[in-house]
């Protein structure tokens, strides 16, 4: 496995902070590779819980779930993602659909990009944007 680095893509900042991550990993660069595979790993099935929960209005649920995956992702230094999970929050806690739908779609985006950056290391399939929930 490739030692973990921070990457950035476009004008949207960083998908991850590599400082952050070993931080919390106590400088253990593979503790650090595990949880961001981790992280990636779970993302199509929590954009699945994050679409149904806000399509049903489900709003403190979806709060509860948005929190759960806040800190993972600040464990993993998942900047971005936890950027983008930040909004859909403030809007799901206003119980604004429309801009909650809308902050949904940038965190998929996040979701997408972190996968994909994770994917030619872990060798993931990159796709997860639009991917189809089971049920």
């Amino acid at each position: 496995m490739q030692p973990l680095a921070s990457r950035t893509a476009d004008s949207k900042g960083p998908i991850w902070d590599e400082i952050s991550a070993l931080d919390a990993a106590e400088g253990d660069t593979g503790l650090a590779s595990d949880l961001l595979v981790g992280l990636v790993t779970g993302l199509p099935e929590d954009l699945c819980r994050l679409r149904m929960l806000l399509a049903c209005g489900q709003f403190g649920d979806l709060d509860e779930w948005i929190d759960r995956i806040i800190a993972h992702a600040e464990i993993c230094g998942a900047l971005a993602l936890q950027a983008a999970l930040l909004q859909l929050g403030v809007q799901a806690r206003a119980r604004n659909v429309c801009r909650a739908a809308i902050a949904l779609i940038a965190v998929a985006e996040e979701m997408s990009r972190l996968r994909t950056v994770v994917a030619a290391r872990a060798r993931m399939p990159p796709v997860l944007v639009g991917a189809v929930c089971p049920g």
